[in-house]
């Protein structure tokens, strides 16, 4: 099912940066699961002006284990040669305060050239037909700066990690939930109001996140020093289990969440994960059986967590 669900998310529903594709994307994710009776919630951000919908997949007051990846695609990167480092949140932001530039200045310089070019409407033929022309084209320029559309295919950012989410929710949990997280992919604000929805209960759980899974040249899983769970799952993967001291903890997307592990990959830099080509149209490839690898993994995991969850419960109803 990996193979499909990378054809649906991937290439059907590869944009979703406008209020329209994530509607697409949030139907047509959440039907299927509703027919199977897999209870599904739209937590919306509950300040107006910010338009993030959380796709929350699951019982959330029973579950104690959250399994999350963005589901929004951001504008498309022109910044030459940016890359996205999982570890290292302030530089990604520097990155995209140069993209906002860049679209900015692309606006202002098309609006300056139809400027410049406005006294050649008062010429001779064929000078004005020219003028039109270039007039036609800025706009265009512009109109393309102020919607700013995502890439076509966005693979590692994070369409990967949503087709393996969308492979785990397939099967009802009562202990393991799944979230498609809005608003996450230029910022972490999509984190930020999932951690807020729980409030204190965020303390109790263990959160997951995927992240630039579709193509690493190795993977990487994240965390706290004390997680029993991340060193297992690094086992599972044959990969490197990296440990986050405080200060590298709180720059990362896990900040928001006191138990919280990153699955990533990319291009291993000074120890850290660096991914090139992201949110450009190189963000086309997928290593299927490293996905594959990694949702077996998770698969694993969810069942065990399901299993140490019944026994439990049946612990204390024998009490």
């Amino acid at each position: 099912m990996i193979k499909e669900n990378l054809v649906l998310i991937g290439q059907t529903l590869g944009r979703r940066k406008t209020g329209k594709e994530k509607l697409l994307f949030i139907n047509t994710i959440s039907e299927p699961l509703l027919k199977q009776g897999i209870r599904v919630q739209l937590h919306q951000n509950p300040n107006r002006s910010i338009r993030s919908n959380n796709l929350l997949v699951g019982d959330m007051d029973r579950c104690d284990l959250l399994i999350a990846a963005p589901y929004n695609t951001g504008r498309r990167m022109l910044v030459p040669g940016a890359r996205y480092y999982p570890l290292d949140c302030r530089r990604n932001k520097a990155n995209e305060q140069k993209n906002l530039l860049l679209y900015a200045l692309l606006t202002i310089a098309a609006a300056a050239v139809i400027f410049y070019a406005s006294p050649l409407v008062r010429m001779p033929l064929p000078w004005p037909a020219l003028a039109a022309v270039i007039d036609v084209l800025m706009i265009a320029v512009i109109w393309y700066a102020i919607q700013a559309p995502s890439p076509s295919c966005s693979m590692n950012r994070a369409s990967a990690a949503c087709a393996v989410l969308y492979e785990l929710c397939g099967t009802p949990c009562r202990k393991t939930g799944f979230v498609f997280a809005d608003q996450a992919i230029e910022s972490n604000l999509g984190y930020i109001q999932l951690s807020s929805w729980f409030h204190e209960e965020i303390q109790r759980k263990t959160v997951i996140l995927l992240d630039a899974i579709s193509d690493a040249e190795s993977l990487a899983v994240c965390s706290r020093p004390d997680s029993a769970l991340a060193a297992e799952l690094a086992a599972s993967l044959h990969c490197r289990h990296v440990i986050l001291q405080e200060q590298q903890y709180e720059n990362t997307p896990l900040a928001s969440f006191p138990d919280g592990i990153l699955i990533t990959g990319g291009t291993m830099e000074n120890g850290t994960p660096a991914v090139a080509n992201s949110r450009n149209s190189n963000d086309y490839h997928i290593n299927v059986s490293q996905v594959e690898q990694i949702a077996a993994c998770l698969q694993k995991a969810v069942r065990a967590h399901e299993q140490d969850g019944l026994t439990e419960q049946a612990k204390s109803e024998q009490r």
